[in-house]
């Protein structure tokens, strides 16, 4: 095998593992959560879960987006290794934004739909 395609092993395996943990994050975060707290509480609640989806998503860019770099410039070695590995850091965020839209959506539709007692909680 050769380096290139060593490289694009790597490049595969890396994205398809960052995209799976991504999107594993953003449909779990919300999946574990599953009593119902209200609609105020559970805006306040997505919120928060918002803004750890969003440091972990840049921690895991930046990480990603890295490798990918390093692997097309020292591997591969593409005439333009920062922007295509920007543009393939980038899908794959796209990718897990789309579930985290999705599982926030519907964890802030049950939190409306439901009926709860306050005087029970």
């Amino acid at each position: 095998m050769t380096k290139r395609n060593i490289g694009i092993a790597l490049l595969v395996l890396v994205n398809g593992s960052a995209i799976f943990f991504g999107s594993a994050l953003a449909l779990l975060s919300f999946a574990i959560i599953v009593a119902h707290v209200g609609s105020i509480r559970g805006a306040e609640i997505a919120n928060e879960m918002t803004q750890y989806f969003i440091i972990i998503s840049l921690i895991s860019v930046l990480i990603v987006g890295g490798v990918n770099f390093l692997t097309l410039r020292k591997l591969i070695r593409s005439k333009r290794p920062l922007r295509i590995a920007g543009i393939i850091t980038l899908i794959g965020f796209l990718i897990c934004l789309v579930f985290f839209i999705y599982a926030r959506q519907d964890f802030i539709d049950y939190q409306n739909t439901t009926s709860v007692d306050r005087n029970f909680i």
